[in-house]
């Protein structure tokens, strides 16, 4: 468990994003930028997913290459 303090999710895109991945649990990029697009009613541009993943900051794990995805940590 770790002890540093986190920051509050402030855009709506992180918002979406964490709820998705709460449900979820592990998702690849692709499917979960479309998911927060339909969540919010509205595509997602690549640097608000960017931007999003940032504010997810220590909330996440992202696992590059063959099988990898996104997921909460």
């Amino acid at each position: 468990m770790s002890t540093a303090r986190r920051t509050a999710l402030k855009t709506p895109e992180a918002l979406t994003a964490y709820a998705i991945l709460f449900h979820v649990g592990f998702v690849k990029r692709p499917q979960l930028q479309a998911a927060i697009g339909r969540g919010l009613g509205r595509e997602i541009s690549d640097d608000q997913f960017e931007a999003t993943m940032v504010e997810l900051g220590s909330r996440i794990i992202r696992v590059r290459g063959m099988g990898g995805g996104i997921r909460l940590f």
